[in-house]
């Protein structure tokens, strides 16, 4: 997120809610005063016990598997044991018949732009597909493989929706790979092409990388994003305990202050101006900066917030020059002079923007864990990887090599760079800005280890701000970041959001017993506002002795949206921040009214 990311092209591709089955409940409606709601007596933000997990329990799941009632009958499912399928093999990628999970071949991509390109794979618009394949390599790390998603109209290209990187946690097994896709209306899209390609091989001088294999791929058509994310727990990810910041297997935050542990929502903001200008950011809610250097941390700590160590400055994706001497020497002139700056650093930062780089972010990774302990030896703050999709992360966090702790990514749409190793063009059509198909896939990939935490915003999507960040925290959001104020981007001053965003924080610090909760349930709600660009997101909550549930409308106009539970009569809903009455209950649904783009959070009890 540095000064190129103004040639980005923005790439479209939505996650939009949960619902909840293929029976669409009987609309009720429900009258709702907005003025004179019934008072509440009993107050629903009662403490709850944070749900932890043992690391012993960590099980790897794969994703929710489509079943026959789910799969359409334009599927698409490949073992490339057909030559009369519409696929070609592009540069060295060959077949291989001695490395398959299936059948009697599967893809060899042994050479950087090696490709696997599939044609005319028919969808309808408006529905939701589940995109998966496997991936075995014999090393780690192994060349980094990209897959491409494009909608055409009979062969012809349209619009590129995705180019998410894929990677392995483990060698000598087919591991999974998998990504969600919603086909936009409106766009007369009548197929998509796939594209698995291999983009390079990483700066890696220890060992041989490893050749990559590829077999089964397919395109499964379900009948909503509920059967992709939120009924089934995922599998359990590493905590980081840090003596300073710790993060749990949920991703949430912890800082120590007065030899305590205290949680914490991180809101971030990329800043601009100078330091005494900075407690502007303090006033609306901000409580964390991006900083570059200590000195910048300073500015933080002198405005009342915590930092974040960017890395970038330093060169970390290129060791030319003096930077990791220069990380170093700042560092421990920090650590002598300036210790209560260093109290306030929550950790260190790389926004992976070259994807390739290993052996040297590998020097600044096994430096910081030796570096930055305490006086036990023990390390004090995490490192965290922002990746423009999750998947990418097992490169960095696998069975050989540690050199994250926590990641995060965008909850606004994917992002393509021109800075990536390929040379091609593909148009950008359309400006559909539903957000959280990258942030949503954190739980559901197969051998992810490490948790998600912050999702990052950009200014070119931030016009319904609010409703933004509520379907992020539906998702399982445990921390904000803006990027940024000013620079190539507006001042932050001239945002639509920024007058009301200490609004926004204080629901924030508010929800923060309910956010730290696990960002799954085993009880199932349906709702009759579909989960398309102008539907709804939701995220269920247990609290307590309440449910709840975390919901941001897409839509752009009022909306009467039912929403039912199967297994006990509901009675009232109440609105979260205000404890009144929402909605009465009748029978097992209830309805709420939501204007143009609302969000909000409501409870029930069980």
């Amino acid at each position: 997120m540095h000064l190129f990311y103004s040639f980005l092209i923005l790439i479209g591709l939505v996650i939009s809610g949960c619902n909840g089955g293929s029976k669409e409940p009987q609309k009720i409606k429900v009258e709702v005063d907005g003025e004179n709601k019934q008072e509440v007596s009993q107050d629903i933000k009662e403490e709850v016990k944070e749900e932890k997990f043992e690391e012993s329990s960590i099980k790897i799941l794969p994703h929710f598997p489509p079943s026959l009632e789910n799969i359409a009958s334009d599927t698409f499912d490949s073992s490339f044991e057909s030559e009369s399928r519409n696929y070609s093999l592009v540069g060295g990628a060959s077949f291989d018949i001695d490395e398959r999970r299936s059948g009697e071949r599967s893809i060899k991509l042994q050479n950087t732009n090696d490709a696997i390109n599939i044609y005319n794979i028919p969808v309808k618009e408006g529905s939701w597909y589940m995109f998966s394949g496997y991936m075995k390599v014999k090393s780690l790390p192994s060349d980094v493989i990209r897959f491409y998603i494009g909608y055409t109209n009979n062969g012809e290209h349209i619009h590129s929706v995705a180019f998410p990187l894929i990677s392995t946690a483990k060698t000598g097994v087919w591991e999974e790979f998998n990504m969600p896709l919603y086909i936009q209306k409106g766009k007369n899209i009548t197929d998509v092409k796939l594209i698995i390609r291999n983009v390079g091989e990483p700066d890696f001088k220890a060992g041989v990388i490893s050749d990559v294999w590829i077999d089964d791929l397919s395109l499964h058509k379900v009948k909503d994003s509920a059967h992709l994310f939120g009924f089934t727990k995922p599998s359990i990810k590493k905590s980081f305990n840090g003596s300073r910041v710790k993060v749990d297997n949920l991703g949430n935050f912890e800082v120590k202050t007065d030899q305590k542990y205290e949680s914490f929502f991180p809101l971030i903001v990329y800043p601009a101006g100078a330091y005494e200008s900075w407690k502007k950011y303090k006033q609306k809610g901000f409580n964390a900066i991006m900083c570059h250097n200590p000195v910048d941390g300073k500015g933080a700590v002198d405005a009342g917030m915590y930092w974040v160590w960017d890395l970038y400055s330093y060169g970390v994706n290129d060791l030319s020059g003096d930077g990791f001497d220069r990380f170093v020497a700042e560092y421990d002139k920090l650590k002598r002079e300036n210790p209560e700056v260093l109290d306030k650093l929550l950790y260190f930062y790389w926004d992976n923007e070259a994807y390739f780089v290993f052996d040297s972010f590998k020097i600044y990774s096994d430096k910081i864990k030796t570096m930055d302990v305490d006086v036990n030896g023990d390390r004090n703050r995490p490192i965290f990887m922002h990746l423009d999709f999750t998947a990418g992360n097992k490169n960095y966090h696998n069975d050989v090599f540690e050199l994250i702790d926590i990641q995060g990514t965008y909850a606004n749409p994917l992002l393509y760079q021109e800075n990536d190793r390929l040379s091609y063009s593909y148009d950008f059509k359309g400006n559909y800005n539903a957000e959280f198909a990258n942030f949503s896939m954190f739980e559901n990939i197969s051998n992810t280890k490490i948790p998600k935490t912050i999702f990052v915003i950009n200014s070119p999507q931030d016009a319904n701000l609010e409703n933004t960040i509520f379907a992020a925290l539906a998702r399982g959001g445990k921390g904000f970041a803006y990027w940024k104020d000013s620079g190539s981007q507006p001042a932050i001053e001239t945002r639509p959001w920024w007058n009301d965003f200490s609004n926004i924080s204080s629901k924030i610090e508010k929800l923060k017993p309910l956010l730290r909760l696990a960002h799954w349930t085993n009880w199932e709600l349906l709702y009759t506002l579909k989960d398309d660009e102008d539907g709804i997101v939701v995220g269920k909550r247990d609290y307590g002795s309440k449910r709840c549930m975390i919901v941001a409308s897409r839509s752009n106009k009022s909306e009467s949206v039912t929403f039912t539970t199967k297994d006990r009569e509901i009675k009232e809903v109440y609105d979260f921040f205000d404890n009144k009455v929402a909605s009465t209950g009748v029978g097992h649904s209830f309805t709420l009214l939501f204007a143009p783009l609302q969000s909000g959070v409501y409870c029930w009890d069980k």
